[in-house]
């Protein structure tokens, strides 16, 4: 008897030790994967960042405005010269790196965010979001233009991971005057984000 509920103690034990090891080994995993979307999304923000400074670099101008949206520039022309830019040796970027696809003929891209909205009312996939370029009056210099790519959803936790991780605080206290600042995006806790990647002369 004492040998059968020693046996008994040992297993009970050992499954607790496993389930303890699935809950830990479960939240690693998905904190693995959280990472993963974060440091694709920075890593997007670096190569955009990297282009757009290349090409003014190149052609001494900023990327002009989109035609079928005003109020962004038009990203493609770091893509492919179809303004017949003077200086141009692009490309400064490819599509492969953005998850592009037909967003970029309308001066945006599509990037896989997972946000929890649904947009594919707005004929963009489920889960991808217009990433635009906007143009900014700096908030100290106003001789000043801050470039940032705007990125219409975002999840909060994504949210959050980017703000510690470019301004070194949490969203709510994140202003235009850092690196990258956030709005509430639809009627949930997903985030409009706009991360500077130039600031230039107007």
């Amino acid at each position: 008897m004492k040998k059968g509920a020693m046996f008994g103690l040992d297993a009970r034990i050992a499954l607790a030790i496993f389930g303890a090891l699935s809950v830990i080994s479960g939240a690693a995993l998905y904190s693995a994967i959280q990472e993963a979307k974060n440091q694709q999304i920075i890593s997007m923000f670096s190569e955009i960042s990297k282009g757009f400074e290349a090409y003014y670099i190149d052609t001494g101008i900023i990327p002009a405005q989109s035609e079928n949206n005003t109020s962004s520039l038009d990203i493609v022309q770091l893509i492919e010269n179809s303004n017949n830019v003077d200086g141009w040796a692009g490309p400064y970027l490819t599509e492969e790196i953005l998850h592009a696809d037909s967003a970029t003929k309308i001066g945006s891209l599509q990037v896989y965010t997972g946000c929890s909205q649904d947009l594919s009312g707005d004929g963009i996939k489920p889960g991808y979001a217009n990433a635009k370029l906007r143009k900014f009056t700096n908030p100290t210099v106003s001789t000043k233009d801050d470039y940032r790519l705007h990125i219409q959803c975002i999840s909060l936790q994504v949210s959050e991971s980017l703000a510690q991780k470019f301004n070194g605080k949490d969203v709510t206290s994140s202003t235009n005057l850092d690196n990258i600042f956030f709005n509430d995006f639809g009627s949930g806790t997903d985030k409009q984000v706009y991360f500077r990647i130039f600031t230039g002369n107007k």
